[in-house]
């Protein structure tokens, strides 16, 4: 049958898609990483308008608008505060 390779791939897939979603920032302890209102600086340093900070599996997502007023989620390595993925939306 081969419903069954299908659907243990498709396993597999889903269980490593939380990996593949942190593998873009650190592994760093967290007592390396920048502070809430550092990351918030360099955002704004950077053009954006800081609505909401998270803490989102090994990053920092900065959640508000860029220099356009465009709806951004901007997701920065908590160490050297980089961009490291821009999510666009509406």
């Amino acid at each position: 049958m081969r419903t069954m390779p299908t659907l243990a791939a498709a396993a597999v897939v889903m269980m490593a898609l939380p990996a593949f979603a942190s593998d873009y920032c650190t592994y760093a302890s967290r007592d390396q990483w920048m502070s809430i209102a550092d990351i918030t600086k360099k955002a704004e340093s950077s053009g954006f308008q800081v609505r909401k900070v998270e803490r989102d599996d090994n990053c920092y997502e900065i959640k508000g608008t860029d220099k356009n007023g465009n709806w951004v989620e901007v997701y920065f390595d908590p160490v050297t505060g980089d961009v490291v993925k821009t999510e666009r939306g509406s």
